[in-house]
């Protein structure tokens, strides 16, 4: 289901962040980008807000102060299929 946010709050949590921080450079490129084109890639959440996949998208949202950015929202996933969803988002 794709929404906006301000339906769902959302919870900036490294729960299901299984990559590592992006290194600065890219993650300036990143940001860069977004500032230029906005959020590309909608953020993947769960039903209650925390976040599966876009944990860079969010925070170089965050600190460019967008608030109007793509999420799609993953419901009734167990706790195993949230740590898995990654794999499955991420080609």
């Amino acid at each position: 289901m794709c929404m906006k946010p301000g339906k769902v709050k959302i919870r900036a949590n490294e729960r299901y962040q299984v990559l590592p921080n992006m290194p600065p450079e890219q993650y300036d490129g990143l940001k860069a980008d977004i500032a230029e084109r906005g959020v590309m890639v909608p953020i993947d959440i769960t039903e209650d807000g925390y976040i599966l996949d876009g944990h860079h998208r969010y925070g170089a949202c965050g600190e460019l102060g967008i608030t109007d950015y793509p999420l799609i929202v993953r419901p009734g996933l167990d706790e195993q299929e949230r740590r898995l969803s990654h794999a499955t988002t991420t080609c």
